[in-house]
């Protein structure tokens, strides 16, 4: 066997497959639009036209706003009304001098206004306009530290950069308190709220800003970013069979660990149209080696002969198996890539990067290899020119075989180097960070989240075909009664047209409907005028028009997104939902293709698409669902250490139940305590947990007076009955806060650690960053931990290997897990579950100071699902 040369080079011997060379005629290119101030004319129209950038620059640092206010267009010079004096205060602080140590420019350089008077946004056009102005400043000054002051800096620095429109998703707040090393503008970037945000009564983030420039005032002594780091050297392509052999049964053998990476046909495996093209690795973060696996030359001959490929896979095969610690980028992906393409599970999993970078950052969109590359070494998007190639629909392949070979290499080594260099950094941080608990919940969970996602869930497409002719036709007749109404007929005679339908009606015309013609009363307003939404019209539904419209808009909703859904992904009778981990800033999960956690429950019309979830089992299965009962509450009294809430959760109270009685007046056989209007539940979430998550009653109070008692303040006019129902929630609310005194000191220190450190801990050891209101600082160390719960049991049944049961593991919605379960495999599903969600885990976890319950549903579908 050929021994592998180590030395880092790239090079193609078989044959030049960099492209076609069929030479075809050049396309006409359509004439670029200049955007400039010309397209704009806003220059014209103000004090201090075409502002230019201020200060005498000697700390090489740039402060860039937003657009300027009427001061700084009456003085021409930028930061010098209310925002720039609150700006200079705090720079003031660390020696810093706005005028003579920085240059100041705006996004827009000049005034936008509302008719010659109040300030504006400015709008997309006028950014563009004036973004080639600050790309020849940029040139020109060359700053050595960037600071993006809003969410207009933002958008004119990245969206409206080619280069880094790729960041267009992150959002400012997803950056604040970040410094980027940006290679294209040699300088650091820093990030931050505008101050004029600050003072538009969000004071509150003032100590968030505090740090933020204190940020950037750590970085004005710094040298330029330097960085010998560089993803698209040293990656060797294995085209030689021999080659290729001694690096898969010598050189990974051998290794310490190995960060890999698949460039596949589908990121759908389920419909069967998955291949691997290329596979690239590396073994340290110094190079990459890449080889084509089941890749077609331009002459649509496989790469490989049939026997080479055998003996190829068949190697890659034992190194998944063997013992070698494997780093990915979403190890989920390539765990399922493994199984379908291969045939194998992959041992020993070490380390996912995309999971990593959500445990220290938390941000949305920020989880992705090209983003976190971008944001760590300011490297640029290395996906662009291949990028189109990549994007597929669910069921189509991709178009990977059209990119040309060495830029598909690039590409794909770069993406094994990022991986291992984002480990090595991670790894660190991670410890550093005290989030290594955390971390190995996810890693561990993702790989559970596999399996679920293999087994799926079983849709009845025959009634999903008989809904969507059925729906279809109700909606026709609905509309049909709408057209034919004489308020229809009225309307047509005063707009001199027919109600406008598509897809559904408009808005406006309902509002001339509702309002003009039918002479409704709007239960409340919008920025856009009188709401028409489905709760408004609620107490209309009585009126056969408005009961019809609504219907629609249902139905519409039902066809159009939740069973359109599943018609796009059932394959052979089986949807396979994802579960992400890496999406929310809660540390929850979220889920898609379908969203399985957005399946309508409680609107009891919509909720009949539940009836399309069935057991795959048929008479021999049934659908199980498993949920913690008052899991929130439990977790408030271990978090908090209140002892009476602690005595309240052990003495098996129903706490919910008891505040609706108080609330309402009613007792707990009142036919609408659970059922009818379910006061039970409106109490449990509109005031029980309002106050545990920082509200107050008096918002309670309106947002239940609906439910107020006919017999409440009887015989008083209606305007003292609100008054005394405020009152009430008042008295309430006291009472709360008198039984329940720890969960009040708690939540104190909670608000008041968050202000000095800006992070909130959690059970599980999560930290989350960034700007916190009051009501996510109390309800993050709640609302995670409560499914991480679930989290860990769904790893232990991983780790039992589900008891070797045939039964199934098949969804996860909220805090609830779902199984496909055999009749004669429940009575042991139920028993073992229960033991790993109310009794190991408290045994694991030592912080759980409460008992914990679970509730039982069964059903043939997930509509008829009833309590065990």
């Amino acid at each position: 066997m050929k021994k592998l040369e180590l030395k880092p080079f790239f090079k193609v011997s078989k044959v030049d497959i960099g492209g076609s060379t069929t030479k075809k005629k050049p396309k006409k290119k359509k004439p670029t639009k200049v955007w400039d101030c010309e397209q704009c004319l806003l220059y014209t129209q103000v004090n201090s036209s075409k502002m230019e950038p201020y200060g005498r620059f000697l700390l090489e640092a740039l402060v860039w706003g937003e657009a300027p206010g009427a001061t700084e267009d009456k003085l021409g010079r930028q930061f010098v009304g209310n925002a720039g004096k609150f700006l200079r205060s705090k720079l003031d602080r660390h020696g810093i001098d706005l005028d003579r140590d920085c240059k100041c420019i705006n996004s827009l350089d000049c005034r936008p206004t509302y008719d010659n008077t109040s300030n504006r946004p400015p709008s997309k056009k006028e950014l563009r306009c004036c973004h080639i102005r600050k790309r020849e400043f940029l040139e020109r000054a060359k700053p050595k530290v960037i600071l993006l002051l809003g969410d207009f800096a933002y958008q004119s620095f990245y969206e409206l950069d080619p280069d880094r429109n790729f960041m267009k998703h992150v959002k400012m707040a997803g950056l604040r308190g970040l410094v980027i090393p940006d290679r294209k503008e040699n300088a650091w970037i820093c990030h931050s709220y505008h101050p004029s945000y600050i003072q538009r009564g969000n004071e509150d983030k003032e100590h968030i800003f505090d740090l933020d420039i204190s940020v950037f005032a750590s970085m004005l002594n710094k040298p330029r970013p330097k960085s010998s780091i560089d993803i698209y050297t040293n990656i060797k392509v294995l085209d030689d069979f021999e080659e290729l052999m001694y690096l898969l049964t010598e050189t990974l053998l051998q290794s310490d660990s190995v960060a890999f990476d698949y460039e596949t046909s589908s990121y759908r495996y389920y419909e069967r149209i998955h291949s691997i093209h290329m596979i690239s690795l590396s073994i340290d973060s110094r190079r990459a080696f890449v080889f084509p696996l089941d890749y077609k030359l331009p002459n649509k001959k496989h790469f490989w002969n049939s026997k080479q490929f055998s003996q190829i896979t068949t190697a890659w095969k034992e190194f998944l198996e063997s013992d070698i610690p494997k780093i990915a980028q979403n190890i989920k992906h390539e765990e399922l890539a493994s199984r379908y393409c291969f045939g194998t599970y992959v041992n020993n999993w070490h380390w996912d990067t995309m999971l990593a970078n959500h445990c220290l950052n938390g941000t949305k969109y920020t989880s992705g290899l090209k983003t976190q590359v971008y944001i760590k070494y300011g490297i640029p998007d290395y996906s662009v020119g291949v990028k189109k190639f990549l994007e597929a629909d669910p069921k189509k392949r991709n178009k990977f075989e059209e990119i040309p070979f060495k830029d598909a290499v690039r590409y794909s080594g770069a993406d094994s180097k990022s991986t291992f260099l984002r480990y090595k950094d991670q790894e660190r941080l991670i410890r550093k960070n005290g989030l290594v608990n955390g971390y190995e919940l996810f890693h561990k969970a993702s790989l559970a989240f596999a399996d679920m996602e293999q087994n799926g869930i079983a849709v009845d497409e025959k009634l999903m075909k008989e809904f969507d002719i059925k729906w279809g036709e109700e909606i026709e007749e609905k509309k049909e009664l709408i057209f034919t109404s004489k308020f229809a007929k009225r309307f047509e005679k005063i707009k001199g047209r027919p109600l406008k339908f598509n897809k559904q009606f408009s808005q406006a015309d309902l509002r001339v409907l509702y309002f003009d013609l039918m002479k409704l009363k709007a239960s409340k307003e919008t920025k856009t005028g009188k709401s028409v939404d489905v709760e408004s019209m609620l107490p209309y539904m009585d009126n056969e028009i408005v009961e019809a419209e609504v219907r629609i808009r249902k139905l519409i909703k039902l066809k159009g997104t939740y069973l359109k859904n599943f018609f796009n992904y059932s394959i052979d009778g089986i949807l396979y939902p994802s579960y992400l981990l890496h999406t929310t800033r809660s540390m929850r999960s979220s889920s898609a293709e379908p969203n399985f956690q957005n399946i309508v429950k409680r609107d009891k019309t919509m909720s009949e698409i539940r009836k399309c979830l069935i057991t795959r089992f048929g008479k021999n299965g049934s659908l199980l669902s498993v949920d913690y009962g008052s899991m929130e509450v439990r977790i408030i009294a271990a978090v908090s250490g209140c002892q009476a809430l602690i005595d309240m959760v052990k003495k098996g109270f129903d706490f919910h139940g008891d505040w609706a009685c108080k609330i309402f007046g009613i007792t707990r056989e009142d036919k609408n305590f659970k059922g009818g209007l379910n006061l039970r539940f409106h109490a449990k979430n509109r005031f029980v947990f309002r106050l545990f998550y920082g509200g107050h009653g008096f918002s309670a109070a309106k947002d239940l007076l609906e439910f107020m008692p006919d017999d409440f303040e009887s015989g008083k006019p209606q305007a003292v009955r609100v008054k005394r129902w405020e009152k009430h929630f008042d008295l309430l609310e006291a009472e709360f806060w008198k039984t329940f005194s720890g969960v009040k000191e708690w939540q104190k220190k909670l608000v008041k650690g968050y202000t000095v450190n800006c992070y909130v801990d959690s059970a599980w050891g999560f930290k989350r960053t960034g700007y916190l209101n009051t009501e996510k600082i109390i309800n993050y160390p709640i609302q995670g931990p409560a499914f991480h719960c679930l989290l860990w049991s769904i790893v232990k049944l991983k780790e039992r290997d589900y008891y070797n049961w045939k039964s199934l593991l098949c969804g996860q919605i909220h805090d609830q897990l779902l199984y496909d379960a055999l009749n004669k495999e429940e009575e042991d599903i139920i028993k073992k579950t229960t033991k790993i969600m109310t009794v190991d885990i408290r045994k694991d976890q030592k912080w759980i100071t409460v008992p914990l319950s679970v509730e039982w549903k069964k059903g043939k579908n997930m509509y008829e699902m009833e309590d065990i």
